[in-house]
Protein backbone atom coordinates (compact mmCIF):
# COMPACT_ATOMS: atom_id res chain seq x y z
CA UNK A 1 0.00 0.00 0.00
CA UNK A 2 1.34 3.72 -1.05
CA UNK A 3 2.36 5.50 1.83
CA UNK A 4 0.23 9.33 1.23
CA UNK A 5 3.01 10.89 3.15
CA UNK A 6 5.94 10.04 0.56
CA UNK A 7 7.32 13.18 -1.07
CA UNK A 8 6.64 12.84 -4.79
CA UNK A 9 8.87 15.55 -6.82
CA UNK A 10 6.33 17.65 -9.11
CA UNK A 11 6.07 17.09 -12.27
CA UNK A 12 3.84 19.15 -14.36
CA UNK A 13 1.55 17.60 -17.50
CA UNK A 14 2.37 20.17 -19.68
CA UNK A 15 5.57 22.07 -20.30
CA UNK A 16 3.63 25.45 -20.98
CA UNK A 17 3.26 27.97 -18.26
CA UNK A 18 0.41 29.79 -17.68
CA UNK A 19 0.63 33.32 -16.19
CA UNK A 20 -1.16 33.44 -13.12
CA UNK A 21 -2.27 36.13 -10.30
CA UNK A 22 -3.24 39.58 -11.27
CA UNK A 23 -1.77 41.76 -13.89
CA UNK A 24 0.48 45.49 -13.34
CA UNK A 25 -2.81 47.02 -14.12
CA UNK A 26 -5.11 45.62 -11.24
CA UNK A 27 -2.38 46.12 -8.89
CA UNK A 28 -2.29 49.36 -9.94
CA UNK A 29 -5.67 49.56 -9.19
CA UNK A 30 -5.52 47.95 -5.78
CA UNK A 31 -2.80 50.39 -5.02
CA UNK A 32 -4.21 53.19 -5.81
CA UNK A 33 -7.34 52.36 -3.92
CA UNK A 34 -5.83 51.65 -0.80
CA UNK A 35 -3.40 54.76 -1.12
CA UNK A 36 -6.32 56.93 -1.99
CA UNK A 37 -8.19 55.52 1.02
CA UNK A 38 -5.58 56.48 3.01
CA UNK A 39 -5.44 59.85 1.96
CA UNK A 40 -9.49 60.77 2.15
CA UNK A 41 -9.22 59.11 5.65
CA UNK A 42 -5.99 61.46 6.71
CA UNK A 43 -7.91 64.24 5.00
CA UNK A 44 -10.68 64.29 7.00
CA UNK A 45 -8.90 63.53 10.52
CA UNK A 46 -7.36 66.94 9.55
CA UNK A 47 -10.45 68.47 8.48
CA UNK A 48 -12.06 67.40 11.85
CA UNK A 49 -9.06 68.98 13.70
CA UNK A 50 -10.16 71.97 12.56
CA UNK A 51 -13.86 71.94 13.38
CA UNK A 52 -12.79 70.97 16.71
CA UNK A 53 -10.70 73.41 17.61
CA UNK A 54 -13.41 75.90 15.14
CA UNK A 55 -10.52 78.11 13.72
CA UNK A 56 -12.19 78.60 10.23
CA UNK A 57 -9.17 80.25 8.68
CA UNK A 58 -6.60 77.25 9.30
CA UNK A 59 -9.38 75.01 7.61
CA UNK A 60 -9.40 77.17 4.48
CA UNK A 61 -6.10 76.59 4.57
CA UNK A 62 -6.91 72.73 4.60
CA UNK A 63 -5.37 72.35 1.42
CA UNK A 64 -2.08 73.72 2.32
CA UNK A 65 -1.98 71.12 5.66
CA UNK A 66 -2.75 68.03 3.38
CA UNK A 67 0.41 69.38 1.07
CA UNK A 68 2.31 69.47 3.86
CA UNK A 69 1.61 66.49 5.88
CA UNK A 70 0.55 63.98 3.35
CA UNK A 71 3.09 64.85 0.91
CA UNK A 72 5.00 61.25 1.62
CA UNK A 73 2.09 59.51 1.07
CA UNK A 74 1.46 61.06 -2.66
CA UNK A 75 4.80 60.68 -3.76
CA UNK A 76 4.60 56.85 -2.57
CA UNK A 77 1.59 56.74 -4.50
CA UNK A 78 3.59 58.38 -7.21
CA UNK A 79 5.88 56.53 -7.18
CA UNK A 80 4.42 52.71 -6.91
CA UNK A 81 1.68 53.41 -9.72
CA UNK A 82 3.57 55.61 -12.12
CA UNK A 83 1.73 57.69 -14.73
CA UNK A 84 -1.71 56.99 -13.37
CA UNK A 85 -1.42 57.60 -9.98
CA UNK A 86 -2.57 61.59 -9.71
CA UNK A 87 -4.89 61.00 -12.58
CA UNK A 88 -6.82 58.60 -10.24
CA UNK A 89 -6.58 60.87 -7.41
CA UNK A 90 -8.15 64.06 -9.17
CA UNK A 91 -10.82 61.49 -10.17
CA UNK A 92 -11.03 60.51 -6.63
CA UNK A 93 -11.82 64.47 -5.43
CA UNK A 94 -13.55 64.85 -8.72
CA UNK A 95 -16.16 62.49 -7.71
CA UNK A 96 -16.89 63.75 -3.95
CA UNK A 97 -16.66 67.33 -5.12
CA UNK A 98 -19.69 66.31 -8.20
CA UNK A 99 -21.01 64.43 -4.95
CA UNK A 100 -21.76 67.40 -2.78
CA UNK A 101 -23.09 69.71 -6.43
CA UNK A 102 -19.02 71.33 -6.90
CA UNK A 103 -18.95 70.85 -10.38
CA UNK A 104 -15.66 73.38 -10.54
CA UNK A 105 -13.59 70.44 -8.64
CA UNK A 106 -13.28 67.80 -11.16
CA UNK A 107 -12.74 70.23 -14.16
CA UNK A 108 -9.93 72.08 -12.73
CA UNK A 109 -8.21 68.93 -11.02
CA UNK A 110 -8.49 65.96 -13.70
CA UNK A 111 -6.38 68.34 -16.77
CA UNK A 112 -3.77 68.55 -13.12
CA UNK A 113 -3.72 65.27 -12.28
CA UNK A 114 -3.13 64.07 -16.14
CA UNK A 115 -0.71 67.20 -16.98
CA UNK A 116 0.97 65.67 -13.83
CA UNK A 117 1.38 62.73 -14.65
CA UNK A 118 1.89 63.48 -18.40
CA UNK A 119 5.32 65.88 -16.97
CA UNK A 120 6.75 62.98 -14.97
CA UNK A 121 6.34 60.14 -17.70
CA UNK A 122 7.99 62.48 -20.09
CA UNK A 123 10.59 63.56 -18.33
CA UNK A 124 11.65 60.47 -15.52
CA UNK A 125 9.26 58.56 -13.66
CA UNK A 126 12.35 57.27 -11.72
CA UNK A 127 13.59 60.40 -10.70
CA UNK A 128 12.68 62.26 -7.45
CA UNK A 129 13.03 65.54 -8.68
CA UNK A 130 10.81 65.41 -11.40
CA UNK A 131 8.34 63.41 -8.81
CA UNK A 132 8.26 66.30 -6.63
CA UNK A 133 8.09 69.06 -9.48
CA UNK A 134 4.88 67.05 -10.63
CA UNK A 135 3.04 66.95 -7.29
CA UNK A 136 3.76 70.17 -6.16
CA UNK A 137 2.10 71.61 -9.29
CA UNK A 138 -0.89 69.20 -8.79
CA UNK A 139 -1.47 69.73 -5.45
CA UNK A 140 -1.54 73.84 -6.46
CA UNK A 141 -4.09 73.06 -8.88
CA UNK A 142 -6.06 71.05 -6.37
CA UNK A 143 -5.85 73.84 -3.70
CA UNK A 144 -7.18 76.23 -6.42
CA UNK A 145 -10.12 73.82 -7.56
CA UNK A 146 -11.04 73.04 -3.83
CA UNK A 147 -11.25 76.84 -3.03
CA UNK A 148 -12.92 77.94 -6.51
CA UNK A 149 -16.57 75.82 -5.92
CA UNK A 150 -16.53 79.03 -1.78
CA UNK A 151 -15.24 81.81 -4.41
CA UNK A 152 -18.02 81.39 -6.96
CA UNK A 153 -20.83 79.44 -5.19
CA UNK A 154 -21.28 81.92 -2.39
CA UNK A 155 -24.86 82.45 -2.90
CA UNK A 156 -25.80 79.30 -4.59
CA UNK A 157 -28.38 76.89 -3.22
CA UNK A 158 -25.52 74.00 -2.68
CA UNK A 159 -23.61 75.77 -0.84
CA UNK A 160 -26.61 77.03 1.33
CA UNK A 161 -27.82 73.49 1.58
CA UNK A 162 -24.03 72.71 2.89
CA UNK A 163 -24.29 75.62 5.19
CA UNK A 164 -27.33 74.11 6.75
CA UNK A 165 -25.53 70.95 7.15
CA UNK A 166 -22.40 71.82 8.45
CA UNK A 167 -22.51 74.80 10.44
CA UNK A 168 -18.43 74.95 10.32
CA UNK A 169 -18.35 75.33 6.77
CA UNK A 170 -20.92 78.25 7.09
CA UNK A 171 -18.07 79.99 8.89
CA UNK A 172 -15.68 79.59 5.73
CA UNK A 173 -18.67 80.73 3.28
CA UNK A 174 -18.38 84.37 5.25
CA UNK A 175 -15.02 84.97 5.23
CA UNK A 176 -14.05 84.36 1.38
CA UNK A 177 -12.43 86.84 -0.36
CA UNK A 178 -10.02 86.89 -3.91
CA UNK A 179 -7.09 88.03 -1.44
CA UNK A 180 -7.80 85.10 1.04
CA UNK A 181 -8.15 82.81 -2.19
CA UNK A 182 -4.97 83.87 -4.07
CA UNK A 183 -2.99 83.55 -0.38
CA UNK A 184 -4.34 79.82 -0.11
CA UNK A 185 -3.22 78.89 -3.31
CA UNK A 186 0.56 80.69 -2.64
CA UNK A 187 0.32 78.95 0.57
CA UNK A 188 -0.58 75.71 -0.51
CA UNK A 189 2.63 75.43 -2.95
CA UNK A 190 4.98 76.89 -0.09
CA UNK A 191 3.18 73.84 1.82
CA UNK A 192 3.86 71.50 -1.10
CA UNK A 193 7.17 71.67 -1.65
CA UNK A 194 8.49 71.60 2.17
CA UNK A 195 6.09 68.34 2.38
CA UNK A 196 8.27 67.07 -1.14
CA UNK A 197 11.60 67.61 0.64
CA UNK A 198 9.95 66.10 4.12
CA UNK A 199 8.71 63.08 2.00
CA UNK A 200 11.98 62.68 0.15
CA UNK A 201 14.17 62.17 3.54
CA UNK A 202 11.33 60.13 4.96
CA UNK A 203 11.68 58.08 1.97
CA UNK A 204 14.95 57.70 1.32
CA UNK A 205 15.77 56.93 5.47
CA UNK A 206 12.94 54.89 6.24
CA UNK A 207 11.24 53.37 2.83
CA UNK A 208 13.69 53.18 0.14
CA UNK A 209 16.13 50.74 3.07
CA UNK A 210 13.23 48.33 3.35
CA UNK A 211 12.77 47.82 0.20
CA UNK A 212 9.32 49.39 0.25
CA UNK A 213 10.30 51.42 -3.07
Amino acid sequence: MPNPFEQHPFIPKSTQIIASGTGRDVSHLILAGIFNSLIVMLSHILYALHSLAGLFILSYFHQAFENLFLATVYILMVVKIPGRALTINAGVWGFMGLSMGFWQLPLIALPAGIAADRFIRAWGADNFRVICAGYCFYATVLAAANGCPLLLMTESRTLARTARVDPFFAGLIDKITIPLFCTQVAVSFLAAVIGSLIARKLINRHFRPAGMI
